[in-house]
């Protein structure tokens, strides 16, 4: 799906020194997170940004004073956003949580995020090497591993992998400033499968490790069966159980780390929800999207949807439409990069879960 008015022009940029650089950053990646410099004063004018356009993701440079970064549940439910953002921090670093995880980020380490998730970090005066990655891409790595222990996962530069992965992506970086449209876009594939063969061997240890012996085996199952079954109703705990060959008792336990069975049905129906509002390209009715997640009753929809995310089903639907419009016009002081940024977001193509 192509944003109306997207434009063809393969990289945006924001320069150093040229007025409020920070406020013009902000304003570019507002609907992947709230960006606050810790010091506005001092910041204004230090952020610089490039970003290319490669078709299927993003890829870009980000240089920038000590600021904090934060994505909410209301900027999870508007933005649509369904990608993991992989970023390696080639100068300083962060700390902060992604969800309830504590992660920490030192120069040279690469960290996952699933923008389906909320995180909030504050990062010292840094310089990072950032790329969209569609979730379709690391389906083989997020076979049998729950969504959140991919999410804040970092690869630490000193490793292999992660040593590996930062080298493609700085020369990524060096060689897309001088690739045509067509190598560009075949550029993504096969990033993409670096990313994958480097969190792919992360996620299997890690994985490994929190469920030693035959637990994993019965979790996976259950996780597969709940995605292949999350539009059904019916859903239930002794269905779940059943396929995944353990008790009731057993089930509980493997997902107690989860925050329980229900809870991660209900963060899924909620995530694929919200995805499917803030999708222009699918105007659902609302009670459509209710139906088609697994949702009792519309009523039942609206109160979860609020509860998670600080809104209504209507006033994220609204919100999208209003951004997809056009919400960047000249009396809100965005520059065509910051516009032609957010149509470049709304048009990657992202995972699905369902078929449509």
């Amino acid at each position: 799906m192509r944003a109306p008015g997207m434009s063809t022009t393969p990289r945006v940029a924001i320069e150093p020194g040229g007025g409020d650089a920070q406020a013009a950053f902000a304003t570019m990646v507002h609907d992947v997170f709230d960006a606050t410099p810790l010091d506005p004063a001092g910041g204004a004018d230090a952020a610089a940004v490039s970003i290319w356009h490669l078709g299927t993701t993003m890829v870009g440079t980000f240089r920038g004073p000590p600021t904090r970064f934060v994505r909410d549940a209301a900027r999870v439910a508007t933005s649509g956003l369904d990608q993991f953002l992989v970023q390696l921090y080639v100068e300083g670093g962060f700390d902060g949580v992604a969800g309830d995880t504590p992660i920490t980020v030192a120069p040279g380490d690469i960290c996952v995020f699933d923008l389906t998730g909320t995180l909030d970090t504050v990062a010292v005066g840094y310089a990072n090497i950032s790329i969209l990655v569609p979730r379709d891409a690391l389906a083989g790595v997020m076979t049998g591993v729950e969504d959140d222990r991919l999410h804040g996962a970092v690869l630490p530069g000193g490793g292999a992998a992660g040593a590996l992965l930062g080298d493609h992506l700085r020369a990524l970086v060096d060689r897309v400033q001088t690739l045509g449209a067509e190598a560009l876009t075949s550029a993504a594939p096969m990033t993409f499968a670096i990313v994958a063969a480097a969190v792919g061997g992360l996620m299997r240890t890690r994985a490994a490790a929190a469920r030693p012996g035959a637990r994993g085996t019965p979790l996976a199952r259950a996780l597969d069966y709940i995605t292949a079954q999350i539009g059904d109703p019916r859903l239930d705990v002794d269905a779940i159980a059943a396929a995944s060959g353990c008790s009731r008792a057993a089930l509980f336990r493997l997902f107690a780390r989860l925050g329980g069975v229900e809870r991660h049905i209900r963060r899924q129906r909620l995530a694929g929800a919200a995805r499917d509002l803030s999708d222009p390209a699918h105007a659902r009715r609302i009670g459509d999207v209710a139906h088609r997640w697994g949702f009792a009753s519309d009523a039942a929809f609206s109160r979860a949807f609020r509860q998670a995310f600080g809104m209504t089903p209507r006033a994220a639907r609204q919100h999208n439409l209003v951004a997809l419009l056009g919400s960047f016009g000249p009396e809100d002081g965005a520059s065509s990069a910051d516009r032609r940024f957010a149509a470049w977001l709304r048009s990657l193509p992202a995972g699905e879960t369902l078929e449509q």
